[in-house]
């Protein structure tokens, strides 16, 4: 029994579809001509016209007309069938966002032409073998229609195969969509699907006869048009929204980028990136945003400091934000990263976006000039968001703008650190050491427990660097702080304080014999001990290291230099040595530094003059005289000779004190020469032994003479014998000269140094004199036959020998008997000035001896 559909098979409705589908191809181009999707938008076009055509043949094939005529119809209707197939998929696979297809689609192509062959060789086409029917019927408008029933050609059931692939695959995608969230769209396709399959087994039944209707596809594919109004109608709207929306965001940007231009000019710091979140958590509307230095860690993937966080409107402190498996990963690449949609879905281990529900994100690098990242700026929202270009943009030019403030920041931390750090070992400087001490309580400085500073100087230091350089010098230090800082605990203080020593400074000494005293200066001794191995050399060092307590001090500068002091008393100690501050050595020491400036300075104002000591015959008869510096100090009166020169030679002054005393000496003789008086014409000047080692010192001494118009034969230069020991080859030159310009050599004080006899033998010396320790102990054999042998010897060498502090009667007889011819002492005469020297040697004999009693 056969059934009819008589309602659809109204040509009214092919002619509703076919405007549809000519309407929505019209609509479809003009849609993608606007948006330029010129490739999306013409399939669809393409599709709506073949589906037209599908209809127009269809409608065709069924009127009422001769087998050829109709035989016409169906292969066109099959045609347009084949034609859609391809079209579709490639309409499907766009709207469903599929990748990849352009292998399949060549395929499908190549497939749907050879059925499109076949169906055009066949003589009923693709979908009948033979023709075993006609069937014929009136329409619902009494039109009369017919149908061909027939068996199912061979190459049709390729193409029913190929139609139920396409179902699959459209099945497929379904279940895809699906699972990314997008239902609506998956049940639309699964709706057309089942359509689909309804109108073949519609089609399959009219073949067979069971049905007198039209073909039903067609009608199917005007849902699938219905769903593409929709699609393209919502994209417009979307569109006109977006539109909207960047006219709202620009005129937020270009509010948020005037606060910006005034953040430039007012803010730094921490203010300034209050700000700049601020700015950007109002123009995105985001509930989360923050500024964060990018630091690297453990895992290399590094985390994000937050300068500035807020979130709903309230501030965050202290957030660190680790940067694996989130979105904020993309800084490594130096790239902006955002995620509209689904961030959650993409990063499912990130904490703060699950915890937070949030849905999309924004990031931007903070980059260096090199292109280095130095930070992040980043934004974080419940919502989805619309991909607007300028959100990118604006916090791009945000994160340009932090980027110049964090490298100002850079640059003047670097400043600062120059200005209070060693450059070398990374140490604190005297600034800072300086500043330091400056900020600690009263109480240290006033009792107990107060602070022990201890100064730590390398013994031999200048000595690694002429040997093994500079450059090992300097790894030298580096080693030694690394080694020190092993030793100082939080609230201590390790800084480097001269080239070659460090301050190191302990809290909490309780007392003056608190046992931390001695451990802490043992301690760090040993730590310079350690070996240092640097390349193939290992370098064994030790210290010299002096300490003091800050209450011994009234203040910085005073603490410093009795650190100092003790420094020096431990280098005078020896190699390796620790002394403490002594507040009673330290009284010495300051009027010994004391007079060193004084010395400096009275030898500029004239302080000091000339005494002349008498050298003598046995019976007092005036040989010459010795010439001695004297220094009147206008307050602290008459100076000690020992304690002044020995201060001049420590510092070096003893070259101006001897150019003082010679140019002295040779000023004297022109006055004495004016005056036309008889003056000894042998004159003894002491010579220091840093002034003899001058180079230049022949040199100066022979232009002297020449301006003062001096006889050199009248001069003795006085020489001991630690000025003659450094150079033996310089030494005999220098002498060699000496005594070529007519000078008279003494050699000083013989037999309390390094005595030689090869000295004696080898040094062109005139004078031998023989200190006063051996005078005053020829009462002792032994020391009488030591002077006897010296004398002899000096005899033997044609030297004149000069027997210093004679004070006593039984002196002068005992060194006469031994044949000595020059004496001086207090026995004859003490030291006179140039006016009575002139006297004392025309004296009467009874004056004289007064004088020695």
């Amino acid at each position: 029994m056969n059934m009819h559909l008589n309602l659809l098979s109204a040509p009214a409705f092919f002619t509703a579809s076919i405007a549809m589908n000519l309407m929505v191809a019209i609509m479809v181009l003009a849609s993608g001509l606007y948006q330029r999707q010129n490739q999306a938008y013409l399939s669809f076009f393409f599709l709506c016209l073949v589906v037209s055509l599908y209809q127009w043949s269809t409608i065709h094939y069924h009127e009422a007309q001769p087998v050829e005529s109709a035989v016409y119809w169906l292969k066109l209707q099959t045609a347009c069938y084949i034609a859609v197939m391809p079209t579709a998929f490639y309409c499907f696979a766009v709207w469903t966002k599929q990748h990849g297809i352009n292998v399949w689609l060549k395929l499908l192509l190549i497939w749907s032409l050879i059925l499109a062959i076949l169906n055009f060789m066949q003589p009923y086409g693709l979908k009948f073998s033979q023709i075993n029917a006609v069937i014929t019927w009136q329409s619902a408008a009494g039109q009369p229609l017919q149908n061909f029933v027939g068996p199912l050609h061979w190459s049709g059931i390729l193409l029913h195969l190929t139609g139920l692939v396409m179902i699959i695959w459209l099945l497929w995608r379904c279940w895809e969509l699906k699972k990314q969230g997008k239902s609506v769209m998956a049940v639309s396709i699964l709706i057309f699907v089942l359509l689909l399959f309804a109108t073949w087994m519609v089609a399959a039944a009219i073949q067979t006869g069971r049905i007198n209707s039209v073909q039903l596809v067609g009608f199917t594919f005007n849902y699938f048009m219905l769903l593409v109004c929709i699609n393209v109608a919502s994209q417009l709207h979307r569109q006109r929204n977006q539109l909207q929306q960047a006219l709202t965001t620009s005129k937020r940007v270009a509010g948020a980028l005037r606060g910006l231009v005034k953040s430039m000019e007012a803010q730094q710091g921490c203010s300034f990136y209050d700000s700049q979140v601020m700015q950007l958590q109002k123009l995105y509307q985001a509930d989360l945003c923050f500024v964060g230095l990018y630091k690297t860690d453990s895992t290399d993937d590094g985390v994000v400091q937050a300068l500035s966080m807020y979130k709903d409107g309230e501030k965050l402190e202290g957030y660190i934000y680790p940067l694996k498996n989130t979105p904020c990963q993309s800084i490594k690449d130096k790239r902006i990263c955002a995620h509209y949609r689904d961030v959650q879905k993409q990063f499912p281990h990130d904490a703060m976006l699950v915890e937070q529900n949030f849905q999309s994100y924004i990031g931007a690098p903070i980059l260096d000039t090199d292109g280095q990242p130095l930070g992040l700026i980043a934004l974080l929202f419940r919502r989805e968001l619309e991909a607007i270009p300028e959100y990118e943009q604006t916090l791009m030019i945000f994160a340009q703008r932090t980027a110049a403030e964090l490298r100002r920041e850079r640059a003047e931390l670097s400043l600062k650190q120059a200005a209070f750090t060693d450059s070398l070992t990374g140490l604190a400087n005297r600034k800072t050491l300086w500043e330091w001490l400056s900020c600690q309580p009263k109480e240290v400085w006033r009792g107990y427990p107060t602070l022990q500073v201890l100064i730590v100087d390398i013994d031999g230091f200048r000595e690694i660097n002429k040997l093994h350089g500079q450059a090992v010098g300097d790894k030298v230090l580096q080693a030694i702080s690394k080694q020190l800082k092993t030793y100082v605990k939080q609230g201590d203080l390790l800084a480097r304080y001269t080239s070659n020593s460090f301050v190191v400074i302990k809290g909490g000494i309780e007392s003056p014999d608190d046992p931390m005293l001695k451990l802490h200066g043992e301690m760090l001794a040993s730590l310079v001990r350690t070996p240092i191995r640097l390349a193939n050399r290992q370098l064994k060092l030790s210290a010299s290291i002096g300490s003091v307590l800050a209450c011994q001090a009234r203040n910085i500068e005073e603490l410093l230099r009795y650190a100092e002091s003790a420094k020096q008393q431990a280098k005078q100690q020896g190699p390796g040595s620790i002394r403490r501050f002594d507040p009673a050595l330290q009284t010495l020491l300051d009027s010994r530094q004391s007079l060193e400036k004084e010395l400096a300075d009275s030898i500029k104002e004239g302080q000091f003059f000339l005494l002349f000591q008498p050298q003598t015959s046995a019976d007092g008869q005036l040989l010459g005289a010795e010439t001695l510096i004297r220094w009147a100090h206008p307050v602290k009166g008459m100076i000690r000779p020992d304690l002044f020169i020995s201060v001049a030679e420590e510092t070096g002054l003893i070259r101006q004190l001897g150019q003082w005393l010679f140019e002295a000496v040779f000023r004297q003789i022109q006055i004495w020469r004016r005056q036309k008086v008889n003056y000894p014409h042998h004159l003894a000047i002491n010579v220091s032994p840093l002034q003899f080692v001058d180079p230049s010192f022949v040199e100066n001494l022979q232009k002297q003479v020449l301006y003062y118009d001096i006889e050199p034969s009248e001069i003795v230069l006085e020489l001991v014998e630690t000025g003659l020991l450094d150079n033996k080859h310089e030494t005999l030159d220098k002498l060699h000269k000496l005594r070529a310009m007519g000078f008279k050599l003494a050699l000083d004080d013989f037999g309390t140094g390094y005595s030689s006899l090869s000295y004696l033998k080898d040094l062109p010396l005139d004078i031998l004199k023989i200190d006063k320790s051996f005078v005053d102990d020829l009462q002792t054999p032994s020391t009488l036959k030591l002077v006897h042998a010296i004398v002899d010897i000096s005899h033997n060498l044609n030297l004149d020998v000069v027997c210093e502090g004679v004070e006593h009667k039984w002196q002068v007889n005992t060194l006469k008997e031994m044949g000595c011819r020059r004496f001086q002492g207090y026995y004859f005469a003490r030291p006179l000035q140039a006016d009575t020297l002139v006297d004392w040697q025309f004296a009467p004999a009874e004056q004289t001896q007064n004088q020695r009693a």
